[in-house]
């Protein structure tokens, strides 16, 4: 189990609903939200009295789902650097069957090493692949025992090896050692700035599909978890959310923290405090130009 500072990756938290899966007792005793992708407003929130619950609830949602991903065997970057992989795989593939002078195809289908297809549409630049059960051994060879991962789903690309590179995941499935794991998100790397964006899409446990963009996950359930991110409402935009006191969950099978805080931030100065008093209630504060508000949130 990941166990301290972790950087959700080069490519990062995008990640992961454990569909057969394990968990270090942080988060995540709720439902395992269904993938789909974020759609509403990305530009920033601005708090007030009238979403300010709101947003400190959807922090909650996003903490959890961090912590739960982070929590995954296979839940941070490891997982997608495999799914990353198996593009550069493909592309590979792709390219070798144009040098060997077969006749460049709009789709072509490449098979798996150890079983399925992949259906690739583009270029080595640019393009998208659709994956059927696409079997590629991670092993490759090195030491001759079978390491096999599936994928099924999506993955979109685009690399010039110049000024960016983009890869987005919609409803991608892998299977690998045991686990079965589904996702959505997508990373775009900056060559000339050398930053990284990254993101998750997810439904939270109100039903709500937000975006979480930029996580870090530092932490464990003993010492406690602090979260730095972003994300995004599909009503009321982006805010930023840190934590502190560290985040501890001991209610399961509930999901909420049964202690720690949240702050809730825009970028105009008003902020949002959930403070987890016990596993049935959280004290929200909201905070909006000099005028303080407080309420009890019960579950």
């Amino acid at each position: 189990m990941f166990n301290s500072t972790l950087r959700l990756g080069f490519i990062s938290l995008l990640l992961v609903t454990a569909v057969s899966g394990c968990n270090d007792g942080g988060g995540g005793g709720g439902p395992a939200p269904a993938v789909l992708g974020f759609s509403g407003t990305t530009t920033a929130a601005a708090i007030d009295s009238s979403n300010a619950d709101t947003l400190g609830l959807a922090a909650t949602e996003a903490v959890n789902f961090g912590i739960t991903s982070n929590n995954n065997p296979l839940g941070s970057s490891g997982l997608v650097m495999k799914a990353k992989d198996s593009v550069g795989f493909i592309r590979q593939k792709a390219a070798s069957a144009e040098t060997a002078g077969q006749p460049k195809l709009a789709a072509q289908t490449i098979p798996g090493d150890c079983g399925g297809s992949a259906t690739m549409n583009g270029d080595l630049t640019s393009g998208s692949i659709v994956y059927n059960n696409f079997c590629m051994d991670m092993d490759f060879g090195f030491t001759g025992t079978p390491d096999p991962i599936l994928i099924s789903g999506s993955i979109s690309y685009f690399d010039d090896n110049a000024t960016f590179q983009r890869m987005t995941f919609t409803n991608v499935t892998i299977i690998y050692q045991g686990e079965t794991f589904t996702f959505s998100g997508g990373f775009e790397y900056d060559y000339v700035n050398m930053t990284t964006t990254e993101f998750s899409d997810f439904r939270g446990t109100d039903g709500t599909v937000y975006r979480v963009e930029n996580a870090d996950v530092i932490g464990d359930n003993a010492t406690g978890y602090t979260v730095n991110a972003r994300i995004y409402h599909p009503t009321h935009g982006y805010v930023d959310i840190t934590t502190y006191p560290a985040l501890k969950f001991n209610c399961a099978p509930a999901w909420q923290p049964s202690e720690g805080s949240i702050t809730v931030a825009d970028s105009l100065g008003n902020t949002v405090e959930v403070v987890f008093n016990s596993c049935t209630d959280a004290t929200i504060t909201s905070t909006i130009g000099g005028t303080v508000v407080a309420n009890t949130h019960t579950w």
